[in-house]
């Protein structure tokens, strides 16, 4: 896992944090959701929730700091005026659970979060995490269950996936080669279960030995 800096925070930890007005120490808002411009991979606004409104769309420039728990921004005027309906729909805040596929075409995948640069809105990297088939979720027992992809190894980020270096995967999710020792593993299982619905038990099935000498 990579080092990050100081002004790199992840981005769950942002969603529900204070927005506060460091003219009159008011909490104005709070940050209900980071908004993604895919083909620059940063977080351009953020959708807030005031009392006025509900959903209103800020960029992100316009926060002044970023904390570890509160944003400051210098006044109310900094949240005013909201972007325009037809910007807000050029960006993208469901990357959660968003494939990733390698460069080779397989999808291995799903993103879990990202790391975001609070100073530039730039994404840094991107927590993946293995599908959720029973392939996966058996071989996850033998290692890491996710990892980050850092910006570098990502080449596009689009509407229906994240595609990555095949570098960037470390264990790819069971492949045909893999298959036939599960299939193995299942039909012991199943013989087991066969042999013992018969009213044999385990331990007919074992070689008998003669009794030790006295």
């Amino acid at each position: 896992m990579q080092e990050h800096t100081g002004a790199e925070r992840k981005g769950k930890d942002l969603l529900g944090m204070p927005v506060v007005t460091i003219a009159d120490g008011r909490k104005r808002a709070k940050v209900m959701a980071l908004l993604v411009r895919r083909g620059e991979a940063t977080v351009a606004a953020v959708r807030i929730c005031t009392s006025l409104s509900p959903g209103q769309v800020v960029p992100i420039g316009n926060l002044g700091l970023v904390g570890m728990d509160v944003i400051l921004v210098d006044s109310a005027a900094a949240l005013e005026p909201a972007l325009p309906t037809m910007a807000v729909g050029e960006l993208d805040d469901a990357l959660t659970w968003r494939a990733v596929i390698s460069a080779s075409g397989e999808r291995v995948r799903s993103v879990s979060g990202f790391w975001v640069n609070t100073t530039d809105g730039r994404i840094t990297a991107y927590r993946v995490r293995p599908e959720a088939g029973f392939l996966s979720r058996l071989t996850n027992l033998l290692r890491r269950d996710t990892f980050e992809v850092i910006s570098e190894q990502v080449q596009a980020l689009g509407t229906a996936a994240l595609i990555v270096m095949d570098s960037a995967i470390p264990n790819a999710a069971p492949t045909e080669s893999h298959q036939p020792a599960f299939r193995h593993l299942n039909e012991s299982i199943s013989r087991r279960n066969t042999s013992h619905h018969n009213g044999n038990s385990l331990t007919d099935n074992l070689t008998q030995f003669p009794p030790l000498p006295q």
